[in-house]
């Protein structure tokens, strides 16, 4: 019974992690600390959903920031974004985005966590 129990404890650990690692968008820290900085008129948006370009901040416009990221291919070394950024797009009704800009982080390393379901 014991040889049993053990995997599955091992098992529901693990499916905890995980789930907690789905929670959250890494994000570029230089970004995040953008975005939050500029709140006001991502908020000032008519949208209510918003769609987040972290490496376009502070370019509010998803059109206009989504033309920003395009690249010439045929240019070698020429690049998009920044480097370590897992997600560069995400999205936020304005209510979490405001909730996220009043939340603390430590945007002096590479990435931060942002939760994807912010509670205030």
């Amino acid at each position: 019974m014991k040889s049993f129990l053990a995997p599955l404890l091992l098992a529901l650990g693990c499916g905890s992690v995980h789930a907690q690692e789905n929670s959250v968008w890494v994000v570029s820290a230089k970004s995040a600390k953008c975005v939050v900085e500029n709140k006001t008129q991502y908020l000032a948006s008519p949208q209510e959903v918003l769609m987040l370009i972290m490496s376009a901040c502070p370019e509010v416009d998803p059109t206009k920031a989504l033309s920003s990221l395009t690249q010439n291919t045929a240019l070698p070394g020429v690049g998009v974004g920044e480097a370590g950024a897992q997600e560069d797009i995400i999205f936020y009704t304005k209510e979490e985005l405001a909730c996220v800009a009043t939340m603390n982080f430590d945007f002096d390393g590479e990435t931060v966590e942002w939760p994807k379901e912010p509670k205030c």
